[in-house]
């Protein structure tokens, strides 16, 4: 571009602009900057293929949710240094070491899941009783998106195309605490909509 310069100088991307003046980018900074951009256009690919997922199944299970969480952690991305350790990748880690313990039947039947299976599911997986309940309300906070997205769906409805829009499309949808209530998980409490989801 007429005016812009790039030159490298000792590991420093220096941009020169047209009135001579200079701004040092230091090669980690420019990396972060694509990374983060990267990881923006990465979270709406993988937000368009849950929804994708979402109204291919018939029944919300653990099995279709779980293909989601290893889809994310598939991701190139996570090879980028850092992005491995954010909380976020974590939190996916923790639910999938928790999910690779559950048998078919389970998979398939999360309501069948007792106080006894939430004792071997933490053992197994080496997480606490509290972690595999936060598990079971993150899979039925994506179950009631899931029937949501279905209803939008069957009606020829616009859907959402990323996280952000979701969550205001649901702040102004009152079929979501109906919904809520038919899946067990909103009597009295609020439908956990402000709550981020881990996928």
């Amino acid at each position: 571009a007429k005016g812009l310069h790039f030159s490298y100088n000792f590991g420093t991307i220096q941009l020169k602009t047209q009135l001579g003046s200079r701004r040092n980018l230091s090669i980690t900074e420019t990396l972060t900057n694509l990374a983060t951009k990267t990881v923006e256009n990465n979270k709406e690919k993988q937000f368009a293929k849950m929804i994708d997922v979402m109204l291919e199944s018939k029944k919300w299970t653990f099995r279709p949710w779980k293909q989601v969480l290893e889809t994310q952690l598939g991701s190139w991305m996570l090879y980028i240094p850092g992005m491995s350790n954010t909380t976020e990748v974590k939190e996916i880690k923790k639910l999938k070491a928790m999910l690779d313990t559950l048998n078919d039947a389970e998979l398939d039947r999360p309501e069948d899941i007792d106080g006894l299976a939430k004792q071997r599911i933490s053992l197994q997986s080496n997480q606490s009783l509290d972690d595999v309940n936060k598990m079971i309300f993150f899979f039925n906070q994506s179950k009631i998106m899931h029937e949501w997205l279905s209803l939008k769906k069957s009606l020829k409805e616009r859907l959402p195309t990323s996280e952000a829009e979701m969550q205001l499309m649901q702040e102004n949808d009152m079929r979501i605490r109906s919904i809520a209530n038919k899946i067990g998980k909103g009597k009295g409490k609020k439908s956990g909509r402000g709550r981020g989801l881990p996928f």
